[in-house]
């Protein structure tokens, strides 16, 4: 029968904070929050020459 839990103890569950760990080659780096991380990306707009519809689709360029 799987466990359902009730043995766990109150002062374990919920963990309170998430903690995360990269291995890069032999190094490992632990962290509990990243930022800093941007991403900006255009968007191509096209419509097929043989489309029925005329709708535009975009995709990132």
């Amino acid at each position: 029968m799987p466990d359902d839990g009730s043995a766990q103890s109150t002062s374990l569950w919920p963990i309170p904070k998430f903690h995360f760990q990269v291995k890069w080659d032999s190094e490992v780096m632990s962290f509990q929050e990243v930022s800093g991380l941007q991403i900006e990306m255009e968007e191509l707009k096209y419509r097929a020459g043989d489309s029925k519809s005329f709708t535009v689709l975009k995709m990132p360029a």
